[in-house]
Protein backbone atom coordinates (compact mmCIF):
# COMPACT_ATOMS: atom_id res chain seq x y z
CA UNK A 1 0.00 0.00 0.00
CA UNK A 2 2.81 2.35 1.06
CA UNK A 3 4.68 1.70 -2.25
CA UNK A 4 1.66 1.64 -4.35
CA UNK A 5 0.44 5.47 -2.98
CA UNK A 6 3.98 6.76 -2.79
CA UNK A 7 3.70 5.76 -6.73
CA UNK A 8 0.62 7.14 -8.00
CA UNK A 9 1.66 10.43 -5.62
CA UNK A 10 4.42 10.75 -7.77
CA UNK A 11 3.27 9.97 -10.93
CA UNK A 12 0.20 12.65 -10.15
CA UNK A 13 2.28 15.40 -8.73
CA UNK A 14 5.09 15.14 -11.60
CA UNK A 15 3.08 14.63 -14.94
CA UNK A 16 0.53 17.19 -14.38
CA UNK A 17 -2.71 15.56 -13.15
CA UNK A 18 -3.16 18.15 -10.16
CA UNK A 19 -2.64 21.71 -10.13
CA UNK A 20 -0.04 21.68 -8.25
CA UNK A 21 2.17 19.37 -10.33
CA UNK A 22 6.11 19.97 -11.29
CA UNK A 23 5.40 20.04 -14.81
CA UNK A 24 3.32 22.84 -14.76
CA UNK A 25 5.31 26.15 -15.24
CA UNK A 26 2.09 28.79 -14.35
CA UNK A 27 1.48 27.78 -10.90
CA UNK A 28 -1.97 28.78 -10.26
CA UNK A 29 -1.58 28.41 -6.41
CA UNK A 30 0.49 31.16 -5.39
CA UNK A 31 0.70 29.45 -2.04
CA UNK A 32 3.19 26.84 -3.69
CA UNK A 33 5.24 29.46 -4.52
CA UNK A 34 5.56 31.80 -1.31
CA UNK A 35 6.16 28.71 0.54
CA UNK A 36 8.87 27.98 -1.73
CA UNK A 37 10.23 31.32 -1.86
CA UNK A 38 9.95 31.82 1.79
CA UNK A 39 11.72 28.07 2.76
CA UNK A 40 14.70 29.22 -0.03
CA UNK A 41 15.24 31.96 1.57
CA UNK A 42 15.45 29.97 5.22
CA UNK A 43 18.04 27.86 3.37
CA UNK A 44 20.06 31.24 2.56
CA UNK A 45 20.13 32.73 5.99
CA UNK A 46 17.24 34.62 5.88
CA UNK A 47 16.60 34.44 9.63
CA UNK A 48 12.79 32.81 10.10
CA UNK A 49 9.72 35.07 10.38
CA UNK A 50 12.16 37.88 10.21
CA UNK A 51 12.27 38.67 6.76
CA UNK A 52 9.60 36.89 4.34
CA UNK A 53 7.01 35.51 5.90
CA UNK A 54 3.45 33.90 6.19
CA UNK A 55 1.04 31.91 8.99
CA UNK A 56 1.71 28.88 8.19
CA UNK A 57 3.71 26.56 10.04
CA UNK A 58 7.70 26.46 10.53
CA UNK A 59 7.66 23.03 9.20
CA UNK A 60 6.24 23.99 5.65
CA UNK A 61 8.96 26.18 5.13
CA UNK A 62 11.57 24.12 5.73
CA UNK A 63 10.00 21.56 3.70
CA UNK A 64 9.71 23.92 0.73
CA UNK A 65 13.36 24.55 1.68
CA UNK A 66 14.58 21.20 1.87
CA UNK A 67 13.17 20.74 -1.42
CA UNK A 68 14.64 23.50 -2.80
CA UNK A 69 18.30 22.02 -1.84
CA UNK A 70 17.13 18.67 -3.45
CA UNK A 71 16.53 20.61 -6.98
CA UNK A 72 17.23 24.19 -7.09
CA UNK A 73 15.03 26.50 -8.85
CA UNK A 74 12.33 23.47 -9.36
CA UNK A 75 9.41 22.19 -7.90
CA UNK A 76 11.00 18.27 -8.42
CA UNK A 77 12.20 18.40 -5.49
CA UNK A 78 9.89 19.09 -3.32
CA UNK A 79 7.65 16.32 -5.14
CA UNK A 80 10.34 14.10 -4.15
CA UNK A 81 9.86 14.77 -0.74
CA UNK A 82 6.21 14.91 -0.60
CA UNK A 83 5.46 11.59 -2.75
CA UNK A 84 6.74 8.99 0.22
CA UNK A 85 4.92 11.43 2.63
CA UNK A 86 1.71 10.80 0.48
CA UNK A 87 2.34 7.17 0.27
CA UNK A 88 2.61 7.34 4.04
CA UNK A 89 -1.20 9.23 4.62
CA UNK A 90 -2.50 6.14 2.16
CA UNK A 91 -0.85 3.36 4.46
CA UNK A 92 -2.55 4.55 7.50
CA UNK A 93 -5.56 5.88 5.77
CA UNK A 94 -5.70 1.86 4.79
CA UNK A 95 -4.90 0.65 8.23
CA UNK A 96 -7.38 2.79 10.28
CA UNK A 97 -10.23 1.52 7.42
CA UNK A 98 -8.99 -1.82 8.51
CA UNK A 99 -9.78 -1.27 12.18
CA UNK A 100 -13.48 -0.89 11.48
CA UNK A 101 -13.65 -2.46 8.08
CA UNK A 102 -13.08 -5.50 6.27
CA UNK A 103 -10.17 -5.56 3.81
CA UNK A 104 -12.62 -5.35 0.62
CA UNK A 105 -14.14 -2.13 1.77
CA UNK A 106 -10.63 -1.02 3.57
CA UNK A 107 -9.79 -0.86 -0.48
CA UNK A 108 -12.56 1.36 -1.09
CA UNK A 109 -11.58 4.10 1.54
CA UNK A 110 -7.96 4.05 -0.26
CA UNK A 111 -9.88 4.56 -4.00
CA UNK A 112 -12.16 7.59 -2.26
CA UNK A 113 -8.62 9.21 -0.94
CA UNK A 114 -6.85 8.71 -4.14
CA UNK A 115 -9.86 10.49 -5.54
CA UNK A 116 -9.68 12.97 -2.77
CA UNK A 117 -5.86 13.22 -2.90
CA UNK A 118 -6.14 14.67 -6.92
CA UNK A 119 -8.24 17.52 -5.74
CA UNK A 120 -7.69 18.83 -2.63
CA UNK A 121 -4.39 17.04 -1.01
CA UNK A 122 -1.55 16.68 -3.12
CA UNK A 123 -0.94 19.93 -2.82
CA UNK A 124 2.78 20.13 -0.77
CA UNK A 125 1.65 22.74 1.06
CA UNK A 126 -1.21 20.30 2.72
CA UNK A 127 0.97 17.79 4.09
CA UNK A 128 -0.70 18.33 7.26
CA UNK A 129 -3.39 15.82 6.70
CA UNK A 130 -0.57 12.86 6.51
CA UNK A 131 0.74 14.19 10.24
CA UNK A 132 -3.00 14.32 11.17
CA UNK A 133 -4.53 10.88 9.69
CA UNK A 134 -1.61 8.98 11.58
CA UNK A 135 -1.88 10.86 15.28
CA UNK A 136 -6.11 10.13 14.21
CA UNK A 137 -4.64 6.35 13.98
CA UNK A 138 -3.85 5.76 17.05
CA UNK A 139 -6.46 7.69 18.80
CA UNK A 140 -8.79 4.86 16.93
CA UNK A 141 -6.59 1.89 18.32
CA UNK A 142 -7.45 3.65 21.55
CA UNK A 143 -11.01 4.28 21.42
CA UNK A 144 -11.11 0.84 19.24
CA UNK A 145 -10.31 -1.27 22.42
CA UNK A 146 -7.68 -2.58 19.56
CA UNK A 147 -4.58 -1.27 22.20
CA UNK A 148 -5.68 0.36 25.12
CA UNK A 149 -2.30 0.33 26.27
CA UNK A 150 0.26 2.22 24.72
CA UNK A 151 4.07 1.32 24.19
CA UNK A 152 6.29 4.29 25.55
CA UNK A 153 7.19 4.30 21.49
CA UNK A 154 3.61 4.26 20.14
CA UNK A 155 3.33 7.46 22.81
CA UNK A 156 6.19 8.97 21.18
CA UNK A 157 5.02 8.31 17.88
CA UNK A 158 1.97 9.86 18.84
CA UNK A 159 3.35 12.66 20.60
CA UNK A 160 5.33 13.15 17.80
CA UNK A 161 3.35 13.59 15.03
CA UNK A 162 0.79 15.61 17.18
CA UNK A 163 3.74 18.26 17.34
CA UNK A 164 4.63 18.43 14.07
CA UNK A 165 0.49 18.81 12.66
CA UNK A 166 0.64 21.63 15.08
CA UNK A 167 3.69 22.71 13.75
CA UNK A 168 2.74 22.64 9.80
CA UNK A 169 -0.29 24.96 10.89
CA UNK A 170 -1.27 26.79 14.40
CA UNK A 171 -4.70 27.21 14.10
CA UNK A 172 -4.62 22.92 14.11
CA UNK A 173 -4.85 23.60 18.24
CA UNK A 174 -8.33 23.81 17.55
CA UNK A 175 -8.52 20.31 16.99
CA UNK A 176 -5.90 18.96 19.09
CA UNK A 177 -6.66 20.92 22.14
CA UNK A 178 -9.85 19.27 23.61
CA UNK A 179 -8.97 15.62 22.58
CA UNK A 180 -5.44 16.16 24.84
CA UNK A 181 -7.73 17.85 27.23
CA UNK A 182 -10.13 15.10 27.14
CA UNK A 183 -7.62 12.33 27.21
CA UNK A 184 -6.05 13.76 30.95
Amino acid sequence: VYLLGTLVSFLMMRYGFVACSVSMHLRSDYDLNIYYLIGNAWMNGILPYVGPTDLKGPLVFLFHGLGSLVTPGSFLGICLLHAPLVGLGLLFAYKSARLFLPAGSSGAVLGFYLVFLMYFAVNPAEQVWVMQHISLYFLFCWASGKSRCFSDCQLLLLGAFVAAALLLKFNLVAFWGPVCLLAL
